[in-house]
């Protein structure tokens, strides 16, 4: 109860940077988080191929936005390339990698991905957010949103990539 909680907020640095990866691309992010680990809870992994569709969706009914893939390698997808017109923040210096995923954050109007910290990460920027994961996880997820940011949780492991696109729809 003693306890305040802040909103994540990039250093300069970090946002300069991101501005130039970006190269003049002034467009909101929509950042995505490919989850996919071999080891730790490969459960909760998503297929490659949904992201791959889920990236298509949004290219083609969101051209107003730019696509930012979040993650480390060794922990998601797409570590040996991008797709294309994908903003690459996954193969960047792992010593700047959280600084700038929170730069990218900040300047998204939406977050997609699996459950995860990362999406903690993303409501702590506050990032309005899309996270799917078992629905016994929904409450602790919400309680651990301090900031009240909103997030659309659907309670399944697996979702239909239509069940995401229509989360999408609902928020952006």
């Amino acid at each position: 109860s003693e306890q305040k909680f802040f909103k994540l907020m990039p250093s300069d640095s970090s946002s300069q940077a991101l501005s130039e990866m970006r190269a003049g691309d002034n467009r909101p992010i929509i950042s995505l988080f490919p989850r996919y680990r071999e080891e730790r809870r490969a459960d909760k992994n998503w297929d490659e191929e949904n992201y791959i569709n889920l990236i298509r969706f949004l290219q083609k009914n969101y051209p107003g936005y730019q696509i930012a893939l979040l993650g480390e390698p060794g922990g998601c997808y797409f570590v040996s390339q991008a797709p294309e017109g994908c903003l690459d923040l996954i193969n960047i210096d792992s010593k700047s990698r959280m600084d700038m995923h929170v730069a990218a954050l900040s300047k998204s109007a939406l977050a997609i991905g699996g459950l995860s910290g990362a999406l903690l990460v993303a409501l702590a920027s506050g990032c309005k957010s899309v996270v799917w994961g078992e629905e016994s996880v929904r409450e602790r997820f919400n309680e651990e949103n301090q900031l009240g940011t909103q997030l659309l949780y659907i309670g399944e492991q697996h979702p239909e990539n239509s069940t995401i696109e229509e989360a999408v729809k609902s928020i952006v």
